[in-house]
């Protein structure tokens, strides 16, 4: 029998009808997500049966940190520690901690660490660091679950400056350290007339602290080590750690005359925690202005370096992050921060961090030289301590270029690990309309990011972190490494990966390196710059020129004329800026991404990840519809997104879909292994399908080609192609779009029109309704239809920083065996055409060629 309440009745059935509109799609062979036109000329994402809204678990419903309370009491032997505590733990509600009480259960116990211990209490000796530490920590880890909603209070301990610094090290974050200060005869005096209760192991005094209970009183009993020698030592070891651990905590310290009486102290006490709970050591508000042009795009907010770095731009945004956020999120709780290493970062994550530790935030864990690549981050945010990060800011103007005169770039993630959502980017928008004071920190050093360890600023432990180990730690667990090494030792293999100077290139030097053994020939432009060596950092074929033409192509894509591909990598592969795009090339053949992502679904049990099948698939809806024919064929969901990978992470969300398989024809492609698009990944990806249809080492190596080539003969081909015309002022953009929708209502008069000799059929504003959550996401691009196989793409990017990018996107299909090996640009004529000639693109914006070409 299952006991039901009604909210879990309404999830089950949620999920019963899931389960059998599942099975309904497969039994039917129906699937997809497809867009149709509506009666109002809009596009319209839906199911192809009915569905109800999708169940998404979000790793944001994970508890965080919050507003937790730490403190720390320390002072000389028979100071008060004990009592103090004792009462503030009533007071406050937290969990005391006794570090003492704690050393002498395992002395009595007789454990191993209690004799080890035991050598040092009975020489009145401090209990060695690296004794202590550990144990400290271990204690204080298993009472998380009673102290991370409240607080906690540490009765002795840190005693060193080391174990303060393994304290900071842990993440804990110390609101107050109560210093309780008496001269040294006061310990020897009191020395003489404490007494404890073994029973409770309550501490009294006789003189001044009796205990009321009569029957109390005649059980007391004094401490083996209330000898006045020994008091004077640990007098004297105290003194002697004083002034470090007093230095240490010195934004945080509360002195105070312990000679008073208990009650007045405790009043001086809470006095002085209230005071310290408000304050934050060195917090100014400044007074400023809201600043225009704050909108974020598809990927956060884009700006020339000139702009951001101008007056208070930067500063303001950042406040309008945290004032957009719920302080019960962020208040005592761990940020992700670093970036893609371009220019104006190191400049701007320091403002970032004394902005963030003035907020409150507890803890900062941010990249060493403060670097973390895209995808790094979200593995930062969703593995590192099990998701404890509330969220990240990322510093990446991704693809864009760097340097004074490039752009710069900023976006927040969630604690899911995914970039922020609609509603939140809206939010932080609004602040940015209305902010009037940004709170940070004065007179305060910068933070050194260049090694591996915890800092403190004001009450906020700044921790930085290796920028690659929870990003490698997830990808081992995507893939085979020991299968991939093999391929790639192979005699007749070879490969070239080119990070464009950009966050890719330290994670492929430790993944291609020192985890599959690959020469270092096999890597390029892996050392970061700021400028990304002048070079645009987008991995496509017109600005990864060295890389395509080493893998013997063209800017076309096309094979080189006169190369007979002797000297050419079996394998090649690019990232951007960011890590987060991937551009995968053969020997002389390019794969576009649309295709990439469609092969990768086809042959996903090549893929360890994948090893249990895959259960749902998804493309923006500007991407080729390759993906579409393979997800028919392995009965799989399959979604159309709008632009902008917080799309795909909704629906990665979903139990039901995972393991899930997305990309877009952007050059991104991922999984739900993290929450955002993965260059390496990609990568890594298609190494392991090579590797699988490569196992045997006697037997002619399977190559991308021929992959790709076996997947058009079985799935037909999707022939795509972008045309990019970047930098075209706003109003000439607009108006293409506008001459586009100006012709709906013709093409409804008059059933079709014909341009360049194609008949439309078909004009659409693409419209997104999230399966999710319900969301209504409106104009993500115009859809134009001519016949049955081929259509055009026309969107406004929101990736660049100044001025537009109009962007073209034609498709057509063809399955004919004689017809799968033609030149792209010549298949895709009559539809380029008919594209132009329809949105007068040449006339309103004064280009007459692209841009870019992919």
């Amino acid at each position: 029998l299952v006991k039901f309440t009604m909210p879990a009745v309404g999830a089950a059935v949620r999920r019963v009808w899931l389960a059998l509109s599942l099975l309904s799609l497969h039994c039917c062979g129906i699937h997809g997500f497809s867009p149709h036109a509506t009666s109002r000329g809009q596009s319209r994402g839906s199911w192809s049966v009915g569905m109800p809204r999708l169940l998404r678990l979000s790793a944001t419903t994970a508890p965080k940190t919050g507003q937790s309370l730490g403190l720390v009491v320390i002072g000389p032997p028979l100071s008060g520690r004990g009592t103090q505590a004792a009462r503030l733990r009533r007071r406050y509600g937290v969990k005391t901690i006794t570090i003492g009480e704690l050393l002498r259960r395992e002395v009595n116990e007789k454990t191993p660490v209690g004799v080890q211990i035991a050598e040092y209490v009975e020489r009145g000796d401090l209990v060695p660091d690296e004794v202590v530490i550990d144990y400290v920590l271990d204690r204080i880890r298993e009472e998380e679950e009673d102290t991370s909603s409240t607080g906690w209070i540490l009765e002795g301990f840190p005693r060193t400056k080391e174990q303060a610094k393994a304290l900071s090290d842990s993440g804990a974050v110390v609101d107050c350290v109560v210093k309780l200060n008496i001269p040294d005869e006061g310990s020897v005096t009191r020395m003489q007339g404490r007494r404890i209760d073994p029973v409770t192991e309550e501490i009294f005094n006789m003189d001044t602290f009796p205990a009321s209970d009569a029957r109390v009183q005649a059980r007391l009993v004094q401490r083996e080590d209330d000898s006045e020698d020994q008091v004077r030592k640990r007098v004297q070891v105290y003194r002697s750690n004083e002034a470090d651990i007093s230095s240490y905590y010195s934004d945080v310290l509360l002195d105070v005359d312990a000679s008073q009486s208990q009650d007045d102290l405790f009043v001086s006490i809470e006095a002085g925690i209230e005071s310290a709970r408000r304050s934050i050591p060195g917090l100014v508000e400044l007074d400023t202005e809201p600043i225009q042009g704050m909108k974020m795009g598809t990927s956060g907010l884009r700006k020339k370096v000139s702009v951001a770095s101008e007056g208070k731009f930067l500063l303001n945004f950042v406040q309008s992050i945290f004032d957009a956020l719920d302080p019960e999120e962020f208040k005592s709780g761990t940020l992700v921060l670093g970036g893609d290493g371009r220019y104006y970062n190191s400049a701007a994550l320091q403002e970032i961090i004394r902005i963030a530790a003035a907020n409150g935030v507890g803890r900062i864990w941010v990249g060493k030289d403060g670097l973390l690549s895209t995808p790094a981050a979200s593995a930062v945010i969703r593995e590192r301590e099990d998701g404890a990060a509330f969220g990240g800011i990322i510093l990446t103007a991704s693809h864009n270029p760097g340097g004074p005169n490039g752009d710069f770039g900023i976006k927040y993630n969630t604690g899911d690990g995914a970039p922020a959502k609609e509603d939140l980017t809206q939010r932080i928008y609004e602040m940015t309309t209305k902010v009037s004071q940004i709170k940070t920190l004065e007179n305060t050093p910068p933070v050194d990011l260049s090694t591996v360890g915890s800092r403190r600023l004001g009450k906020t432990v700044v921790e930085v972190i290796d920028p690659i180990e929870d990003h490698l730690q997830v990808l081992r667990q995507c893939f085979d490494f020991r299968a991939i090494a093999s391929l790639i030792a192979r005699p007749d293999f070879s490969f070239l990966f080119d990070a464009m100077h950009g966050a890719a290139g330290p994670t492929a030097k430790r993944v291609f390196l020192d985890e599959l053994g690959a020469s270092p020939d096999s890597l390029t432009r892996c050392d970061i710059k700021e400028d990304f060596g002048g070079l645009h950092p987008d991995p496509n074929l017109a600005y990864a020129e060295d890389l395509v033409q080493r893998m013997g192509l063209d800017k076309s894509g096309a094979p080189l004329q006169g190369s007979d591909g002797s000297h050419v990598p079996v394998f090649g592969a690019a990232a951007d800026g960011d890590g987060d795009r991937n551009m995968i090339l053969g020997r002389g053949f390019f794969v576009t991404p649309s295709d990439s992502v469609a092969v990768l679904a086809a042959n996903h049990e090549c893929i360890p990840q994948f090893a249990n099948g895959l259960n749902g698939v998804a493309r923006s809806m500007p991407t080729s519809q390759a993906l579409d024919a393979v997800a028919i064929d392995l009965t799989i969901l399959n979604y159309e997104t709008p632009t902008g990978w917080k799309f795909f992470g909704n629906l990665m969300d979903v139990p039901q879909l995972q393991p899930f398989l997305c990309g877009e024809e952007s050059f991104g492609t991922g999984s739900n292994h993290i929450r955002e698009k993965d260059g390496i990944w990609a990568v890594l990806a298609w190494l392991q399908v090579l590797a699988h249809r490569n196992k045997d080492p006697s037997s002619p190596l399977v190559t991308v080609r021929d992959i790709v080539e076996e997947h058009w003969v079985r799935f037909g081909r999707y022939y795509y192609s972008r045309f990019d015309y970047e930098g075209v002022d706003s109003d000439k953009a607009d108006a293409v779009m506008d001459h586009i929708r100006d012709q709906m209502e013709t093409l409804a008069e008059e059933r079709g029109l014909n341009f360049a000799g194609l008949m439309c059929n078909s004009i659409s504003d693409f419209v997104y309704e999230d399966p999710t959550d319900d969301s209504i996401t409106l104009n993500q691009g115009l859809l134009l239809k001519f016949g049955d196989y081929s259509r055009a793409v026309l969107r406004l990017s929101g990736t660049g920083s100044e001025g537009a990018t109009v962007r073209l996107y034609l498709e057509t299909f063809e399955d004919r065996g004689d017809r799968l090996n033609l030149p792209v640009q010549e298949v895709l004529a009559p539809v380029i055409e008919a594209a132009l000639e329809a949105s007068n693109l040449r006339e309103l914006t004064g280009r007459d060629e692209p841009t870019v070409i992919t």
